[in-house]
């Protein structure tokens, strides 16, 4: 059994107590140096008046409070808990995480989830409605291009609901992991929804 302490960052009300870099800092260690194995945050970017009323919370940025636990810490695991995938373009949330992961010297977790609050999404710019098919998604980009080199996204247009979008197709997943150690043409990959071959590849 394996357990993560929450660091509070979500008590930016008493920020010097809990969510400046020292009370960072000063918590990191703390909880490594008790022995546990991990350390989590979570994420609200933009919470609604209404939630905020009946006991809802702001946030830091989780991958910006992470990183400051890693300068501190040389064994805690850092995690996730947890990113709402659809908030954000999930090639940038495999960057976060990637940047994270290599300056901590592999300690990241991935703790990710569809999220809950409409009004957040429309603040955003994100679609409640599509929450999880968009989650399903950014899952399958992520968990292939964030601790890898290389990777590969269909790009081409489909229709859906009478509008044209331009939407990030889940790849042959193999293929994709195979990508490591193996040269690949264009042609080797083939989105599994589209059917086409319109593929870029490019660096993480």
């Amino acid at each position: 059994m394996k357990f993560s302490v929450q660091l509070p960052t979500d008590r930016v009300e008493e920020f010097e107590e809990f969510t400046d870099a020292d009370a960072i800092a000063e918590l990191a260690l703390a909880i490594e140096t008790a022995g546990f194995d991990a350390c989590y945050v979570t994420e609200h970017p933009f919470p609604d008046d209404d939630w905020l009323e009946v006991g809802g919370h702001h946030a830091l940025d989780p991958f910006v409070a992470l990183s400051a636990a890693a300068m501190v810490t040389r064994r805690l695991r850092l995690h996730t808990n947890l990113i709402v995938l659809p908030y954000r373009n999930p090639f940038l949330t495999a960057k976060s995480i990637a940047s994270l992961d290599t300056l901590s010297g592999g300690r990241v977790i991935m703790g990710v989830g569809a999220g809950y609050l409409e009004k957040e999404y429309e603040a955003l710019g994100a679609d409640f409605a599509s929450r999880n098919a968009s989650t399903d998604d950014a899952t399958t980009i992520d968990r292939v291009t964030g601790f890898i080199s290389k990777f590969a996204i269909c790009s081409c247009k489909v229709e859906e609901e009478d509008k044209t979008t331009r939407q990030a197709h889940r790849l042959n997943r193999d293929k994709l992991i195979r990508y490591q150690s193996a040269e690949y043409t264009t042609n080797d990959w083939k989105c599994n929804r589209c059917k086409s071959f319109n593929i870029t590849t490019s660096h993480c």
